[in-house]
C-alpha cells in the first residue's frame, strides 16, 4: 500500500532518504520550492516625484506637483516575492504596441522583469506611475522558463 508523507519527510523522500539541510532546501520550505523556486527582489520607484525633485518636469508636469512636494522624493519601496518560472516575453516589450525584437532569451527575461504600474504615491496624495524593477536575489536548481507569445493586459471590468 502506499504511504502518505508530510512535512519533512516528504521533503527527505525527494532527497532519495538523505539528510536535508538548509543547504539543500535553500531557505524552501517544501521541495518543489527547493527544486524550482525563485527568491525576487522587487523595487518600485516613484516616477513623477523623481521628476520633480530633479527639476526635469515640463511646464504641465509642474502643474501636478504640488509646491508643498516640490523637491521631495518618495522613497523607493523594496518587496521581496517568490516565483517558480520565469517570463520571456518573444514579441518584445511589456506592451502590445511594443516594437522591441527579441533575439535571445536573456532579452526577453530583461523585459519581464521591468516595467511600469500605477500605484498611490503618499507624498503626492494620489496614483502616480511607478517603475518597477526586479532582480533575481536567489536561483533554484531547475529553472523554468515560460515564452510568452502575445501581450495580454487585465482589463477592470
Amino acid at each position: 500500500a502506499a504511504q502518505e508523507l508530510r512535512g519533512g519527510e516528504a521533503i527527505g523522500a525527494g532527497f532519495a532518504g538523505r539528510t536535508v539541510g538548509d543547504r539543500e532546501l535553500m531557505g524552501a520550505t517544501n521541495l518543489i520550492d527547493a527544486a524550482f523556486g525563485m527568491k525576487l527582489e522587487e523595487t518600485l520607484t516613484c516616477d513623477e516625484t523623481a521628476v520633480a525633485a530633479v527639476g526635469g518636469a515640463g511646464e504641465e508636469d509642474a502643474m501636478d506637483v504640488d509646491a508643498a512636494v516640490a523637491g521631495v522624493v518618495e522613497p523607493p519601496v523594496k518587496m521581496y516575492d517568490t516565483a517558480r518560472k520565469l517570463v520571456c516575453n518573444i514579441q518584445g516589450g511589456a506592451d502590445a504596441s511594443s516594437q522591441v525584437n527579441v533575439t535571445h532569451v536573456a532579452e526577453g527575461i530583461e523585459l519581464s522583469l521591468n516595467g511600469k504600474l500605477e500605484k498611490r504615491s503618499d507624498v503626492l496624495g494620489r496614483d502616480a506611475i511607478w517603475s518597477k524593477t526586479t532582480r533575481i536575489a536567489r536561483l533554484p536548481a531547475i529553472l523554468t522558463v515560460q515564452f510568452g507569445r502575445f501581450y495580454w493586459k487585465e482589463t477592470p471590468d
